[in-house]
């Protein structure tokens, strides 16, 4: 088959992505605005616009569907929080199912952002990492299934 006989047949087709559905943030900000307050003097930044997409697996669930694939639905696991509300709507506004998705409570929902400086158009997760009091710069991302950020402890038979 030709490339464009793959493609025409797209419409009729199907597709499960399964695994990481995350959420991607974009956040512009505007470095003029971001300035500590005199009550606390601990510099915030100030974001003037957010977008969100499907990241991940939800990236090739998008591919897919802007590809005119007939049927696009993704599982994966996320929170019961904002973010998984919003992927949740990033999700439906390209017409992806997302019923598949499992909700675990407690879980935050994975959210890769991007702190974008407005005047120059470059990422900047400094201005992101130095404004939020007490965070690092070091990302974890706690386990689901343990609840503690680390894996199980392996057993061992005697």
């Amino acid at each position: 088959m030709t490339a464009p006989e793959i493609l025409a047949q797209f419409p009729a087709r199907s597709a499960l992505v399964v695994g990481d559905i995350c959420l991607d943030r974009r956040c512009s900000y505007d470095p003029a605005a971001s300035e500590p307050p005199r009550e606390t003097g601990i510099l915030r930044t100030a974001v003037v616009s957010t977008e969100v997409t499907p990241g991940a697996g939800g990236t090739v669930a998008n591919n897919l569907a802007a590809q005119g694939v007939g049927r696009v639905a993704v599982l994966g696991v996320l929170g019961n929080d904002g973010f998984g509300y919003e992927l949740r709507q990033a999700l439906a506004g390209r017409v992806i199912d997302s019923r598949l998705l499992v909700v675990v409570p407690g879980l935050q929902t994975f959210t890769y952002t991007k702190v974008i400086n407005a005047e120059t158009g470059v990422e900047d997760s400094r201005a992101w990492i130095s404004s939020v009091p007490g965070r690092s710069r070091r990302r974890s991302r706690r386990s689901w299934w343990s609840g503690s950020g680390r894996k199980p402890a392996p057993t061992t038979s005697s």
